[in-house]
């Protein structure tokens, strides 16, 4: 519910322009209604394409099978409130970033977070044009420090599975993730109970050269020693004193 109430905040963030991505056809324009229909107008929009285009319908052409499974797959969607208001984000979003070239976009990302509109930054930065990978027509280059300051927010409130996007598309970016993005990534995971995910964070920042925190080297110490000691336990001692010759770390 929380993630749901985020998203229709980062939709009303970003007003009211066009709510379509340029060259594309959005699950409105399959149903036929505006990105403003109500619940029943999508609802009487779907009915009437079934009628028209189910494949046991007197009234059924050629390719109405297709027709058909594009408007169930729209009203599926559309239907859904959580679903509806994750999809009107992306759509209004990526109007937006569309208009903007890097140094454009970087700014207005970071004048949003200056100003704590947290919804607003994070519909920009999730917008499909605004990718973190190198700057060209199909995405922006990220400003590192405004990705830290993104990820830093959405954990300060406990939105940790859009702060996950976030460091997800800082990872896959030339350049755009940071020492300070990585290590508050690896304490939220620690927290949230995600051992997986803070070994993933740790083992990317070693292979890129980011300078872990104290706190990030001392838990990985923890978790060393601790995998040490239950291997030691459920097994006979080797030479060195643990497990096949294994030192205890330090």
């Amino acid at each position: 519910r929380e993630s749901a109430m985020l998203a229709r905040r980062v939709a009303r963030a970003m007003g009211p322009r066009g709510a379509r991505c340029l060259g594309t056809r959005t699950k409105y324009d399959v149903l036929g209604v505006p990105p403003t229909a109500t619940d029943a107008q999508i609802r009487d929009a779907y009915y009437a394409l079934a009628r028209e285009t189910h494949p046991d319908s007197a009234a059924a052409k050629p390719g109405a099978g297709r027709r058909f499974a594009e408007a169930s797959t729209a009203y599926a969607l559309l239907r859904d409130p959580q679903r509806r208001a994750a999809y009107d984000l992306q759509l209004r979003a990526g109007s937006v970033a569309d208009e903007l070239d890097d140094g454009a976009f970087n700014a207005r990302l970071k004048a949003l977070l200056a100003k704590g509109q947290l919804a607003g930054a994070l519909a920009l930065f999730l917008s499909p044009a605004a990718g973190a990978g190198p700057a060209g027509p199909d995405g922006r280059r990220v400003d590192p420090e405004a990705g830290d300051a993104l990820l830093r927010g959405l954990l300060a409130r406990q939105h940790v599975r859009q702060a996950a996007a976030v460091f997800a598309r800082l990872r896959d970016g030339d350049g755009a993730l940071s020492a300070r993005a990585a290590n508050a990534w690896f304490a939220a995971c620690v927290r949230h109970g995600r051992a997986g995910d803070a070994a993933a964070v740790y083992n990317c920042m070693r292979e890129r050269g980011l300078e872990a925190s104290p706190a990030t080297e001392a838990c990985m110490r923890q978790a060393r020693a601790y995998r040490w000691s239950v291997s030691y336990s459920g097994n006979a001692p080797g030479a060195g004193g643990g497990p096949s010759g294994e030192q205890s770390p330090d």
